[in-house]
């Protein structure tokens, strides 16, 4: 009896996967999965007759061996090479690959569909095995059908001759690829052998040349490798366990046996809780978390993640003669991500980072060596541009001005300068409000010679206009990874005893401005902080068209702002800043004491390294910040091939 089953079709082409050379030269042709012999000529030892245990396709002979044993999907290049427009970008996106350049689209228009009838019997080929059946296959192809290959084959040299005919009129050079889809020339006759760097005919129709950057540029596409990263935890966020079991940058969370032996080794940044079957219960540091993760990334396929605590590669950066192994170690990776976030206390000597100011210059000297051998993340010379915030208040400042935006204004104070006294003062190089003096403080902190103790070298300190709303109400914490916002937490200090903690809570409504305005208009208007953070954080009323308004309002501020951030780095430098893969901002809004100041929403401070505070991996918040941590994978490695590939402007 016959299943009741629907067969469902399958998708795609394929190629025989072997490389032992085919004595059929039509198995070059990419075929149809759904109906195409592929699966049944791999299986012939009579077409692989040189097939040994190298080939990838020798356990095809094993009986009952998987489709995945006999056949491979095409890549890249072979898609563009062989396939129509259309179907080259079906296949492209069933793959998940790139998707077509300009200049491929137009190299394809003038190669592959230059001959409509001959493409139509490509795919007749594919559905309906013109190739002979296997017992005629072993004796070679007949001579109608070589005929048909040799004038296929003659069609696409003509074409490609002519094309290099006028790129050498242009000046361009060709140098012939000594493989044809991983094979040597020696497996294929002469005549099929060409450049894998195609080249088009550049006369429009007005006799003109049609060739420009926009449509030609990058002549390379990026390459599709596993990339190997170390990652290096920062130091400053080691934590004793007691420590870490209340802070809301560590999470409890199962990894697998594999995981654990990988970083247990990385002591005051992961701390075993007990074990599974299975599984290691730990309690992890947030960016431990999220760099464990991108190893999972598309099945592992993407990143080779490995580990180094911070005083190997500490010791390793100092002494490279000594311990020329590890520094050679790094200088093979693809990419490290770590070092010192130059953003935060780095130089006192109190600093986690163990560097005397000998050691630190040594470090500096060598660290810039070692990033001429292997790519950093975030990039050294960029973190330390950023790193006093003078810049990126500037170009907040000016923002804020172009957009008729609040922003507190903010002045930098020499010795000279009288010290405001509303002001809140603020020292570059520091961070989770350490360095802080709000108007409130001791008249003893506020003054030069307090503020000259704790400044080094080149760190100064800042006078900010005080926002009373950032007390009162707190800030929304937003994560932005590549230009998409994944997070949201609204934050505000609490005091617990004779301490400041802060407490957070993630967000998932919001109140529209001119919903703030009319409360603070009515005659219930707030009148304590609690009552402000009541009101206005995940507000429980309203229609959902309302809610959904008034979130799309906080979202497009946050990434207009982030966008013209992002361009005024990149002109200021004339590279992508950091900020354009990672970064947290956090967003205040300005509430007035009357009643007629309209609220409006500013960006008070804008992270961007390892040391940044990601909150949502909190206890309280039960996420495993997979979407976060995967999301971060996918930019990463599109960073990573794109400085990797010479021709990426």
């Amino acid at each position: 009896m016959k299943s009741c089953r629907s067969h469902r079709a399958l998708e795609g082409y394929e190629l025989c996967i072997h490389t032992c050379g085919c004595k059929n030269i039509a198995t070059l042709r990419p075929r149809l999965r759904e109906g195409g012999s592929y699966p049944r000529h791999a299986v012939s030892r009579g077409l692989h007759p040189h097939c040994n245990a190298e080939c990838p396709g020798n356990g095809a002979f094993e009986r009952g061996s998987a489709r995945t044993s006999r056949t491979r999907n095409l890549t890249r290049s072979e898609i563009i090479e062989y396939l129509p427009r259309a179907h080259a970008t079906n296949e492209l996106r069933r793959l998940r690959l790139p998707a077509l350049t300009a200049y491929e689209i137009e190299t394809i228009s003038a190669s592959n569909n230059e001959d409509e009838g001959e493409q139509a019997d490509v795919e007749i080929e594919m559905s309906e095995e013109a190739e002979m059946d296997v017992d005629e296959a072993v004796s070679g192809p007949s001579s109608l059908q070589m005929d048909a290959i040799t004038s296929q084959t003659h069609r696409r040299a003509a074409h490609l001759a002519q094309s290099e005919q006028h790129s050498s009129s242009h000046g361009w050079s060709k140098e012939p690829s000594t493989e044809i889809h991983g094979q040597p020339w020696s497996s294929y006759p002469p005549s099929l052998l060409h450049s894998s760097l195609k080249h088009r005919s550049t006369s429009s129709a007005s006799g003109s040349t049609s060739l420009s950057r926009d449509n030609w540029y990058p002549l390379e596409p990026s390459e599709e490798i596993r990339f190997d990263i170390l990652y290096v935890p920062d130091p400053t966020r080691a934590m004793k366990r007691k420590d870490a079991e209340r802070d809301l940058a560590w999470a409890t969370r199962e990894i697998t046996q594999v995981q654990f032996d990988a970083i247990k080794d990385l002591s005051e940044f992961v701390y075993k809780k007990g074990k599974t079957e299975n599984l290691v219960k730990v309690l992890v540091s947030e960016w431990l978390w999220v760099i464990l993760q991108m190893d999972d990334f598309e099945g592992g396929s993407v990143f080779n993640l490995s580990y180094m605590t911070w005083e190997d590669f500490r010791q390793t950066v100092l002494h490279p003669q000594e311990r020329s192994a590890e520094w050679n170690m790094i200088g093979s990776k693809h990419c490290v991500i770590g070092g010192i976030d130059y953003s935060i206390d780095h130089r006192s000597p109190q600093n986690k980072y163990r560097l005397s100011a000998e050691e630190f210059r040594i470090y500096q000297a060598h660290i810039y060596l070692l990033a001429n051998q292997v790519q950093f993340w975030p990039p050294i010379e960029q973190v330390r541009s950023s790193a006093s915030k003078w810049p990126t208040l500037c170009h907040l400042r000016i923002i804020a001005a172009n957009q008729n935006r609040f922003t507190p204004s903010t002045i930098r104070l020499t010795e000279e300068s009288e010290i405001p006294p509303n002001a809140v003062l603020k020292r570059s190089h520091s961070e989770c409000g350490l360095h802080v003096i709000l108007p409130d403080a001791k008249s003893a902190e506020r003054s030069w010679t307090y503020l000259k103790r704790h400044i080094h070298d080149d760190e100064f300190w800042m006078a900010q206009e005080y926002v009373p709303s950032l007390d009162d109400i707190g800030e929304w914490r937003v994560i932005i990874i590549g230009g998409m916002i994944l997070s949201v937490v609204h934050t505000y200090k609490a005091k617990q005893e004779k301490d400041v903690i802060w407490m957070g809570a993630p967000v998932d409504t919001f109140l529209s401005l001119d919903e703030v305005y009319q409360l603070m208009q009515g005659a219930h208007r707030p009148t304590t902080a609690a009552e402000w953070r009541r009101s206005i954080v995940n507000p429980q009323s309203g229609t959902n068209v309302v809610r959904q308004f008034a979130k799309r309002e906080f979202h497009q501020f946050v990434i207009d702002l982030w966008k013209e951030l992002v361009l005024r780095e990149t002109r200021s430098s004339g590279s992508k800043p950091p900020i354009a893969i990672f970064c947290r901002m956090d967003i205040g809004i300005k509430i007035g004491p009357g009643n007629h100041e309209r609220p409006e929403y500013f960006v008070n401070e804008v992270e961007r390294t390892l040391t940044t505070s990601l909150w949502p991996i909190s206890h309280m918040f039960r996420t495993s910040m997979g979407t976060m941590a995967d999301t971060f994978a996918m930019i990463l490695r599109q960073w990573l091939r794109g400085v990797r590939n010479a021709y990426i402007l």
